[in-house]
């Protein structure tokens, strides 16, 4: 009976010490409807010189698709989507940013995933 008490003292001690912080990055789902023939900008609010933005998924059905920058923004570092010539339907886009700028003003997180969905009519 000892034995059981001991090893499960021990067994329960090890558990314990074994805790983890998981850090589970936020996830922001967007989706919105553009017309056929037309182009979508997404501004990201990073700065490109600090931050990272990385394109996880890229688009099946565009045109064009691309990080740009506009030195006229204060967070200049966007994304240009332009749709394939007369498709209709859905496209999906995935990226993950991390901050290392200001973007506290704007309470941003550090660290996200965006998940944009396009409806394309």
């Amino acid at each position: 009976m000892q034995k059981l008490a001991f090893l499960l003292i021990v067994g329960a001690s090890f558990f314990m010490s074994c805790k983890k912080t998981v850090f589970l990055t936020p996830t922001r789902d967007i989706t919105d409807t553009v017309k056929v023939n037309t182009d979508y900008v997404y501004n990201f609010m990073v700065n490109s010189a600090e931050d990272e933005v990385e394109m996880i998924t890229a688009p099946l059905h565009a045109d064009t698709s691309e990080f740009f920058s506009d030195s006229t923004e204060l967070y200049p570092y966007s994304y240009f989507y332009s749709t394939e010539f007369n498709y209709t339907g859905e496209d999906y886009i995935e990226f993950n940013i991390k901050r290392q700028s200001s973007a506290d003003n704007f309470d941003l997180p550090k660290e996200e995933r965006v998940r944009i969905t396009l409806i394309i009519e």
